[in-house]
Order: C-alpha cells, then sequence, then structure tokens
C-alpha cells in the first residue's frame, strides 16, 4: 500500500533548495480559501493562487462531489495527485500522466493528510489539501516543519484485484544454464492465485546443498511481468551475478518461497501473486502495477557469505 506522507516527505526535504531564494517575497501570498482548482477530474487540474499560500495546520476542501459509492476507511483506491509548493507555487510530483497504476490505502490510522479529506466522500470525488511540513514528518524547529505544500488528490475508484487466468504451468523457459532464458508466457496476462515453484534444469549430483530460508545465495536472475511479458529486472544482461539473502522483509515473500527448498546448481521458475510480491502498489519504477503477478528465472549458484554485497529487485 502506498500512503501519501509517504509519497512527498522527499520532495518536502529538497523543497528549500527547490525553492531557490527570494522566498521571502510574499507579495503574491494568498489564503488556502483562495486557491482554484479548474478540470475534469481524473485529468491533470490547473491551479491557480498557489503561490505564497501557508497553513497552520492540515486543511481541505471539497472541490468537486464524487457520484460513487462512498470511500470507507481500509479501502485500497485508484487515486491520481499532484503536490505544489506553497512557497512558490512550483509542482514537486504529479501522478496524472505518469503514475503506474498502484493503489493507495485509505487509513485513518496511518494516513492523518488525505484519508480523514476523502472517508465519506463518494468516488469520483476531488479534494485540495494543504499540509504543513510537520504534519508530513519534517522535525519541529526545522525550516521544512513551516513550509506548506498544496496536494490536489482525485480519489477515482476502488481498487479491485485481477482474477487469476493462469498458473506457473502456462510458462515455457528455454535456454542454458547461466545464460540468459527466454521466458514465453502461454497466457497474458498472466495472473497466478499462489506461489509456485518449478525446477527447470536440476542440480547435479547428489550431494547438492538445499537452500534454506535466510540463506545467503549466488544467483543469476531475470523478472519478467505477468501483465506483458516483458523483462524488468536482470543480471543476465551485464553477465555478473547476484548475492542476496532469502530473509524475509529483505526480500518479497514469494521469492522466498520459491527458492527456499530448492538446490545450489539448479534452475528455477518461480510464479508469484501480487499478494507476495508488490501488492496493490506496485513497484513503479520497475514498471509493475499493483496487482501484477511477477515471474522469475533463477539459476542458483553457489551459498554466498552471510553479508549480501548487493540485494536484486526482488
Amino acid at each position: 500500500m502506498r500512503r501519501l506522507a509517504a509519497l512527498v516527505i522527499v520532495p518536502l526535504l529538497v523543497l528549500t533548495a527547490a525553492c531557490g531564494e527570494g522566498g521571502d517575497d510574499d507579495s503574491d501570498a494568498g489564503s488556502f480559501d483562495s486557491v482554484k482548482v479548474t478540470g475534469k477530474v481524473g485529468e491533470n487540474p490547473k491551479v491557480d493562487g498557489a503561490k505564497g499560500v501557508s497553513v497552520d495546520e492540515t486543511t481541505s476542501r471539497v472541490v468537486v462531489e464524487g457520484d460513487g459509492a462512498k470511500i470507507a476507511d481500509g479501502d485500497d483506491v485508484v487515486m491520481k495527485y499532484v503536490i505544489i509548493a506553497g512557497k512558490d507555487g512550483s509542482e514537486l510530483g504529479n501522478t496524472f500522466e505518469s503514475d503506474a497504476g498502484g493503489a493507495t490505502t485509505m487509513s485513518s490510522e496511518q494516513d492523518k493528510i488525505i484519508a480523514p479529506a476523502v472517508i465519506g466522500e463518494s468516488y469520483g470525488t476531488r479534494v485540495l489539501i494543504g499540509a504543513t511540513g510537520k504534519d508530513l514528518g519534517a522535525q519541529e524547529g526545522t525550516e521544512q516543519a513551516d513550509e506548506t505544500m498544496l496536494v490536489v488528490a482525485d480519489v477515482l475508484s476502488k481498487w479491485e484485484a485481477p482474477k487469476p487466468t493462469g498458473t506457473i504451468d502456462d510458462v515455457s523457459v528455454k535456454g542454458a544454464w547461466g545464460k540468459l532464458p527466454t521466458v514465453t508466457l502461454g497466457t497474458k496476462p498472466l495472473v497466478v492465485a499462489k506461489t509456485e515453484s518449478k525446477v527447470v534444469i536440476p542440480a547435479k549430483g547428489k550431494k547438492a546443498v538445499t537452500v534454506k530460508e535466510n540463506d545467503s545465495v549466488t544467483v543469476r536472475y531475470v523478472g519478467v511481468n505477468g501483465r506483458d511479458g516483458k523483462t524488468f529486472d536482470s543480471s543476465y544482461k551485464s553477465g555478473d551475478t547476484v548475492d542476496f539473502q532469502l530473509q524475509q522483509g529483505a526480500m518479497i515473500p514469494g521469492f522466498i518461497t520459491g527458492l527456499v527448498g530448492q538446490k545450489i546448481g539448479s534452475r528455477v521458475l518461480v510464479t508469484i501473486p501480487y499478494a507476495d510480491g508488490y501488492g496493490t502498489a506496485g513497484n513503479p519504477q520497475a514498471g509493475i502495477n499493483g496487482g501484477d503477478s511477477l515471474v522469475f528465472v533463477v539459476d542458483l549458484v553457489k551459498k554466498a557469505d552471510p553479508a549480501p554485497a548487493a540485494t536484486p529487485t526482488p
């Protein structure tokens, strides 16, 4: 899940530098009530009057009332937003054009910024929120804590999990061990219901070491998105191996489940549902949407030193 505070705290920390000099000029200063937001819900809004706006505490107002079902506490929602610095009116973040398609959880317990503004409203609602840096987690007494950020958020619909379309048997893998494999999806989009693994090339020898949870291993791997069959990560391209630890919290759960119990020296195919992968939020940087199933082909090279040298995308 994603929460608004986590999404905007990074822009907040660089706000002072991004705004540049001349921030003391308040000739264009306005009020939160004077900020105008226009445009259709779901499309990039036009925001006028943001420069110089300052709030002492989080405040919000509904710009457009939705006509869908009521937004409930705990709902996973599809949301678009733009973040604007009140200091100079500059745009700090915008997902109307670029968001990969994850879900945000409306939790009144965990999110004190956007959830209170939309819970109880209807899907299709657009809200304007003004929040201080302190409200977003900046340390009290710092310059960032006193900054104001404006957020225009469109809560479009309730996020729905995709229905399963296939299993690990719908994936074929070709190629020699240690070389970049060819991964073909027989069904697209491939959505699986549970994590499964299959040995594509068995390890040689009866004394091959079995991988256990918390082991550090050296591998080569490729990750393919079940939605479109495209590769989102691969260590084969550089030819290098990668060391990482099969430890809960360090890797996505399905990756650990799929490799524990396998033999060093084998090539393993692993299919992972979104719940054991990147969840409802996805991994936008890797082009993974919320709900995407993942396919990995992993060559288990050897057991590695306890301290991993790097952590791959999984």
